[in-house]
């Protein structure tokens, strides 16, 4: 993954809890100029007849506070934290200079409202906490090192990592790079509600194959948008698919690892809970297994589709979090919209003459029946498996989308199905 080059210093040279620090100091200074110019005007402003003036004093302040969030909102992403942090303190030092030197009603409450519009400005712009589901996982994982690499949100964003076990080895490490690792359970409210405490960001994947049950990942979804909901979470971000029983108008019912996760989606979409959606592209993984070797030495991959047919591969482990990072950073324009994650569309010959290009070995790309390829496989997913390559011929594994839109939102290029091959040939063992 290429990590953005880290031009320019912070302010003052002043980063994470530091600059938190000053901040907090320039926030209690504000509170402390509140109170010594109502100590100033007690007169005006304290007794049974001064109720009302002692009201506006006070609602004035909050209208500071209101429309410094509402700047903050506005224009704070354009700026970048550190620019709108020496913003805000601007404004703050200008409304407490205002404050201190008051020698009338009406200059104190221009003073209040200054402060209070840069009191919120800084403050809506203090670090925010980002969790992360999955975190030892390829998803996850890839996400975690994505915002860690990424000289903004890396400053804009804490990370909390879930993860069931916390003490084995790559959640120690995940600790060691500074992430609060926390376990939790996506079938318990209330673990998710201990974990999901104070989160303005959440990345959500879910692992259908873990049960083969569609109705525990729908559960263990669901319980994640409540609680969201629940504590205020300001944006969700979720590993999705199609739903291909609903897509091909029950022609594929059982392929259920793309209809739950679709199920999920729609729930959220209609919770209220800001959110939006990246739909991970066909693994380019899946190939370690499917490029089989021949007794002659050759490849040889065996699908039940045409050679038209389209792949959107990608590099899930790599690349998860080049996509989710667009989502995060393009949150406003990509509100209730979906991010398609792959790099390029293959053909199954595409597959196999770049794999053959890679390694110097024979490959060919084989075309079979479906109950020649279901017998290949075990019982129990059978059915699965096929008719999750079916979805890829017709309709399509994206519905026929194109993934230009998608891919212009990145900061930098995702791997490619001959990149991929180069770094892993040492997966498929009897390449030599």
């Amino acid at each position: 993954m290429t990590t953005v080059a880290q031009k320019k210093k912070p302010y003052f040279g002043l980063t994470g809890g530091w600059l938190t620090f000053w901040i907090t100091v320039a926030c209690a200074t504000d509170m402390t100029l509140f109170g010594y110019d109502q100590g100033v005007f007690i007169h005006d402003l304290v007794g049974p007849t001064k109720t009302t003036m002692l009201s506006t004093v006070t609602a004035i302040y909050d209208i500071g506070c209101f429309f410094g969030a509402l700047v903050a909102f506005t224009i704070g992403e354009h700026l970048g934290r550190k620019k709108a942090i020496l913003l805000g303190t601007t404004i703050m030092a200008v409304g407490g200079i205002l404050q201190a030197s008051s020698f009338s009603l009406a200059q104190m409450f221009v003073g209040r409202i200054v402060l209070g519009l840069g009191n919120d400005y800084c403050l809506s712009t203090m670090s925010k906490l980002i969790t992360i589901f999955g975190a030892t996982g390829n998803q996850g994982g890839s996400v975690i090192d994505a915002i860690l690499a990424d000289t903004q949100l890396s400053k804009e964003f804490k990370i909390r990592g879930i993860t069931r076990d916390t003490t084995k080895k790559s959640a120690q490490d995940l600790a060691k790079r500074g992430v609060d690792v926390v376990s939790a359970d996506l079938g318990s409210v209330d673990t998710l509600t201990a974990a999901l405490k104070g989160s303005h960001t959440v990345f959500l994947v879910t692992n259908y194959w873990e049960t083969m049950n569609p109705d525990i990942e729908f559960s263990q979804g669901k319980n994640v948008t409540d609680v969201s909901k629940a504590i205020g979470v300001s944006h969700l971000i979720f590993s999705s698919l199609h739903h291909v029983t609903e897509e091909t108008k029950g022609r594929l019912s059982h392929v259920p690892h793309f209809d739950s996760k679709a199920s999920i989606e729609k729930y959220i979409r209609a919770s209220g809970v800001g959110c939006s959606f990246v739909l991970p592209g066909y693994y380019m993984s899946n190939f370690t297994q499917m490029l089989s070797r021949a007794e002659d030495g050759s490849y040889q991959l065996f699908y039940p589709v045409g050679k038209q047919a389209q792949f959107p591969l990608f590099d899930a482990a790599q690349d998860t979090g080049l996509f989710v990072r667009a989502a995060i950073k393009h949150a406003g324009q990509l509100k209730d919209k979906q991010i398609l994650a792959a790099a390029k569309y293959y053909t199954p010959e595409e597959i196999v003459d770049t794999f053959s290009k890679v390694t110097g070995k024979k490959a060919v790309f084989v075309q079979v029946s479906s109950d020649q390829y279901k017998a290949s496989l075990p019982a129990a997913i059978a059915d699965e498996y096929l008719e999750n390559q079916l979805f890829v011929e017709e309709p399509g594994y994206y519905l026929g989308e194109p993934l230009e839109p998608s891919l212009s939102l990145l900061d930098s290029k995702p791997t490619t199905w001959e990149e991929f091959v180069k770094k892993n040939v040492s997966a498929w063992k009897q390449v030599t």
